[in-house]
């Protein structure tokens, strides 16, 4: 009969302290990893399962399942003596470089590379890159969400959302941008002619500042990231051929974005991103005045 390994039980605490190491973005890799496996191990899943599950030696799983029935969860964070490489600078520089990292911008720039960092912090680069790897540190992606002040915003997120979701009978719900002018095509005086003599078309506007509420919006996200942002053109006709290709390509296997998400869920997040603003920077949500004239 095949070995049967040891239990491992996790008290409510532990199990907690374990799922949360692995949904934080800096968790070292291999801290994540041991708390993985642990928590594979509590589920009653044996050795072998849990290293071909996790790419690992066969023998990891056991190495932790016993390391932490003698150490607890405060050996998961340990590395044994003479384990590893060894640290070319020390703890206090490290920790510089990773507060530098999250919390200064380079001069001219909106965020650090490799190079300038390691400029700046008179190390090398694949110091940088491999402090950054072991922390999940990404300075170079983007996360931004902008919250609209528009003082219609429930009224227009309720009546977009309304046409996603439950249609008027017999109706068709196009989304569509404005490129050129980026505001105001609607308002010139042909469109608001040609609308007059149409009156069944009807616009819908969705808030300022709330551009991820059209669903066109999300198909250019598709564009820009599969075949734009990471491409080189030495000519406006040589994009306008990548965008043709990217559109013959999806065309062959398009796929709809379907609308889930209902008004009060979207009012939750949002509540959430405005409070957790206003922790950063107080009094950030209340509203500029402008100043009078004298």
């Amino acid at each position: 009969m095949p070995k049967v390994a040891s239990a491992v039980v996790l008290s409510e605490a532990d199990r907690n302290q374990l799922e949360s190491w692995v949904r934080a973005q800096f968790t070292p890799q291999q801290v994540a990893l041991r708390s993985r496996i642990l928590l594979m191990a509590a589920a009653g899943k044996q050795d072998l399962e849990i290293a071909d599950e996790l790419d690992v030696n066969r023998h990891t799983p056991a190495l932790w399942r016993k390391r932490f029935q003698t150490q607890g969860l405060d050996g998961v964070w340990e590395i044994q003596p003479g384990r590893g490489r060894k640290p070319s600078y020390d703890e206090e520089k490290m920790a510089a470089i990773v507060t530098a990292t999250l919390q200064t911008k380079p001069k001219g720039s909106t965020h650090w590379s490799c190079r300038t960092m390691a400029r700046a912090q008179q190390v090398s680069p694949s110091t940088i890159n491999r402090l950054w790897q072991e922390y999940n540190l990404k300075p170079h992606r983007t996360r931004s969400f902008k919250l609209s002040r528009d003082i219609r915003f429930l009224e227009k997120l309720t009546d977009v959302v309304g046409l996603y979701l439950n249609p008027p009978d017999r109706s068709l719900v196009l989304c569509i941008d404005e490129k050129l002018d980026n505001y105001g095509t609607h308002k010139h005086p042909k469109v608001r002619s040609w609308l007059e003599r149409h009156p069944r078309f009807a616009l819908h506007f969705i808030p300022t500042s709330s551009s991820w509420l059209n669903q066109v919006e999300r198909w250019f996200g598709e564009l820009t990231q599969k075949a734009v942002r990471r491409g080189a053109f030495i000519s406006v006709a040589e994009l306008q051929q990548t965008i043709g290709q990217f559109l013959q390509a999806w065309n062959e296997a398009p796929r709809p974005f379907v609308w889930t998400a209902t008004v009060e869920n979207i009012m939750a997040k949002i509540e959430r991103a405005r409070q957790r603003l206003e922790d950063i920077k107080p009094g950030w949500s209340k509203r500029k005045r402008r100043k009078k004239r004298q």
